[in-house]
């Protein structure tokens, strides 16, 4: 799924590492304080993943198109066979 860039805005780096989420973005995600992020570094860049409590995830897959081909299930499998040392 692709998501459109609906705002572009530039920050600063604190002396204290921070760095301040600006109004528009915080009022279109509904973000509080003390919501909790997951921060990943992706090349050079960094990216902000909002983790939700499961509770609010539910209902999130409503409508998803389901009619995809899929492999098949792997064999009930509980070790892979080690591989011989050449």
């Amino acid at each position: 799924m692709l998501v459109a860039v609906s705002s572009f805005v530039e920050v600063t780096l604190s002396s204290k590492f921070q760095v301040i989420i600006p109004q528009a973005i915080r009022e279109e995600m509904h973000l509080v304080a003390g919501d909790t992020f997951r921060v990943i570094r992706r090349g050079d860049r960094v990216e902000f993943i909002l983790v939700r409590p499961i509770r609010q995830m539910r209902g999130c897959l409503r409508g998803m198109d389901t009619s995809i081909e899929r492999e098949g299930d792997l064999p009930n499998v509980r070790f892979l066979p080690k591989r011989p040392v050449a």
